[in-house]
């Protein structure tokens, strides 16, 4: 079969100056392409295109450093003339238009540079170089193992985990040959020479560990002269033992009942040859009763037959595989024998608990050890007798056999136990008592009042939940601008008695600053109680406080609606005014008087800017007012609109209202000029009482905090309750 590969290769340029003897040119530089052929097969020289509009007369071309070429064709007659200038030619060397010439049959003699020269009618003669290189193509590869033994098809089974070298061998394809190892056609492993000369190439490659992934792979030697010229190749298919990879002993069903016969199954996996697989029961050796290798040899199964017995409970049956051709290669499984009893629970804390002094806030762990065959298949934990169900967002999590109890509280406290059951039967544990210790706790959670007069002595009695119960208990009191603790040696006007979970205090409030807040602290082994227990000590006879959070609205078409907060503290009988106004005119348009304050007014017949004055009364006086302003439409369905009115309203009345203004203006500044004389009175008196109840206190043995900073005077609020910086005795 005859055919031809046209070769062309990068090629470096170079030029270099031609002379042509005999005529005028001058010397021109001249392109040198660098081509290779294989020995054997065929080559391609360009020797520059045709131009459509002048087309070339002679074609010449040259091997230097002859003068004369070897081959021209002159184009000028209707039919091209050949000539050769040696008739072995003719049969190597033909033209193909446009302008390449084919050297065929390529010798290693055929080695060196040939010129193209074109002469046109018109156009410039054209001159091209090749320097063509012609390479021997290598020989199949040879393949050797580290012996020096000739590897043909496959190589003898290696180890797994052995080391590989395998050589491969060369001849032909000249210096630049490249011969290379490769993995699956797909993975370049080694490019190394180990030996270069003339005629053998040497490629050892080394593998140091075979694993067993390596088994069946083929490596392939493939030598090649030159990028794109065909290249040869030789490959072997790698053959190994391998160890097993995996025992597994399949006891069917488990556990078994004494004096019933059980088949055990062993499966050994990825040992080849197939392993030696025997039984051992403790250390002694049992015979299999079959035997078989699936027909890939991947795997092979042993089952054996046993007549079971109670002696043979918690016994370890052990299944060895053994590769024989490799030293060491063994594996073993191993199960223990059981026998079936029903669950025997019992509830075991976590280790890093003690279950003498668990408190609130701790994280509870608890275990249901089972001792069981088979293993339980349902359990249930219980609290107290009741169960126990699962809720993650109040800190109760069941896990398997686990019980977790997050941030427990004191009412958490009770026996705990588990229940367990399989197939055999149920059993119960015994019961575990948690107690769950916990601060001090008032068992009343919101202000106790007291009323009394001066020199009349009160008792407060402090009771608080605890466990542990013994409990250590202080007061304190907040007396007009200080906070001081209440020592335990009576005083002139205090004196404390404790018992385990209750404190009483006997106080006698001598002057003003004794009324106000008394905290009772208490705190055991766990801690300090957090809340303290408060108790409000006031003076009979003071008239109500002002009124809060009040509001006026329209309740409907023409009613108004009047509402406040009562903060009045009094024990006395408290009653409430409201007075309407329509600020206009200065009329009072209702004065009503109620229970509760709140109250409706009627009849609003035109549209009025009112004014709500709303007071607290008792026996002992009455609070100061509170007023509210706002605009009342008389629309029906329309909207109250609340705003402070306008001082500049425009209206009928307004020389009337501009009169009313000033004379309230006038008896303001007088009121205000009196209640500054009478307050700088006041607090220079105050003053001087504060001096002498600072004296007193520390006559009576009171402790002051030097850290608090003096707090206002104490106005109780409606809801009785107490802030947190009163809690903690931080600075008000």
């Amino acid at each position: 079969m005859k055919f031809a590969i046209v070769l062309t290769f990068v090629f470096t340029s170079t030029w270099n100056p031609i002379t042509t003897r005999g005529s005028s040119m001058i010397d021109k530089p001249v392109p040198l392409v660098n081509s290779t052929g294989l020995l054997g097969r065929s080559v391609q020289f360009y020797c520059g295109a045709v131009s459509q509009s002048d087309a070339p007369n002679l074609l010449l071309f040259y091997k230097e450093p002859d003068k004369k070429p070897i081959y021209s064709i002159d184009l000028r007659g209707p039919k091209p003339t050949q000539h050769f200038n040696k008739p072995e030619y003719a049969s190597r060397i033909q033209f193909v238009r446009p302008g390449t010439i084919i050297v065929n049959g390529l010798s290693i003699a055929d080695t060196g540079i040939y010129r193209c020269r074109v002469e046109y009618p018109r156009s410039p003669t054209k001159h091209l170089r090749h320097k063509l290189k012609v390479i021997e193509s290598p020989s199949v590869p040879m393949i050797y193992d580290s012996e020096m033994s000739i590897v043909n098809g496959e190589t003898a089974p290696y180890d797994e985990g052995s080391g590989l070298t395998l050589i491969c061998e060369v001849s032909g394809g000249g210096a630049s040959i490249h011969v290379q190892w490769w993995k699956d056609n797909v993975t370049l492993l080694d490019d190394t020479l180990e030996r270069s000369d003339n005629n053998y190439k040497l490629n050892e490659l080394h593998i140091d560990s075979l694993s067993r992934y390596d088994d069946g792979m083929y490596l392939s030697c493939i030598a090649e002269a030159t990028p794109g010229l065909p290249a040869t190749s030789n490959a072997v298919r790698i053959r190994m033992n391998l160890r097993p990879v995996s025992v597994e002993v399949l006891p069917g069903y488990m556990p078994v009942n004494a004096g019933e016969p059980w088949n055990v199954t062993c499966v050994v996996i990825g040992s080849f040859p197939s392993p030696i697989v025997t039984w051992w029961l403790g250390n002694i050796q049992v015979q299999t009763n079959s035997y078989r290798a699936s027909s890939d040899r991947n795997v092979t199964i042993s089952t054996l037959h046993l007549n079971t017995n109670k002696g043979h409970s918690g016994k370890k049956l052990t299944c060895r595989a053994e590769n024989p051709a490799i030293k060491g290669a063994v594996i073993e499984d191993a199960i223990t024998i059981e026998v079936a009893y029903p669950p025997s629970p019992s509830v075991m804390i976590g280790s890093a608990l003690d279950i003498d002094f668990i408190i609130e806030g701790d994280d509870i762990f608890l275990e249901c050890v089972v001792d069981a065959n088979p293993p339980v298949e349902k359990l249930s934990w219980f609290r107290n007798g009741f169960q126990i169900q699962q809720d993650v967002k109040s800190g109760i999590i069941i896990s398997n056999q686990s019980l977790v109890l997050r941030k427990v509280k004191s009412s958490l406290s009770g026996n705990f136990g588990c229940s367990a059951a399989n197939r055999v039967g149920e059993g119960t544990s015994p019961p575990l008592l948690l107690r769950i210790k916990y601060t001090p706790v008032c068992k009343n959670q919101s202000v106790t009042k007291v009323y009394a007069q001066e020199m009349e002595t009160v008792t407060f009695k402090c009771d608080v939940y605890s466990d542990p119960p013994k409990v250590a208990f202080r007061w304190t009191m907040a007396t007009g601008r200080e906070t001081a603790l209440i020592p335990r040696i009576p005083t002139s006007n205090a004196q404390a008695k404790d018992s385990d979970v209750s404190s009483l205090l006997e106080f006698t409030p001598k002057r003003d600053s004794d009324f106000g807040r008394f905290l009772c602290w208490a705190s055991n082994s766990v801690g300090n109680m957090k809340t303290p227990c408060v108790f409000e000590l006031l003076k009979e006879g003071l008239r109500p406080i002002a009124l809060s959070k009040c509001a006026l609205e329209e309740k409907g078409p023409q009613i108004l609606m009047v509402s406040c907060e009562d903060s009045s503290l009094s024990k006395e009988p408290v009653t409430f005014t409201m007075e309407l106004f329509d600020t206009e005119n200065g009329l009072m348009l209702a004065n009503n008087t109620n229970s509760k304050p709140i109250f409706e007014v009627e009849g609003l017949d035109r549209q009025a800017k009112v004014l709500a004055v709303i007071t607290a009364n008792t026996k002992y006086g009455k609070s100061e007012s509170v007023s509210i302003e706002r605009i009342v439409e008389r629309a029906v369905g329309s909207r109250t609109v609340e705003k402070i009115i306008d001082a500049q309203a425009q209206g009928s009345n307004r020389v009337t209202i501009i009169a009313i203004a000033i004379g309230i203006l006038c008896l303001i500044i007088i009121s205000l000029a009196a209640a500054f004389l009478g307050c700088n009175r006041i607090r220079s008196n105050r003053n001087r009482r504060t001096q002498r109840t600072l004296v007193d206190l520390k006559e009576h043995g009171l402790m002051l905090y030097p850290d608090m900073a003096p707090s206002r005077e104490f106005i109780p609020t409606s809801k009785d309750s107490l802030s947190g910086n009163e809690l903690r005795g931080d600075k008000s």
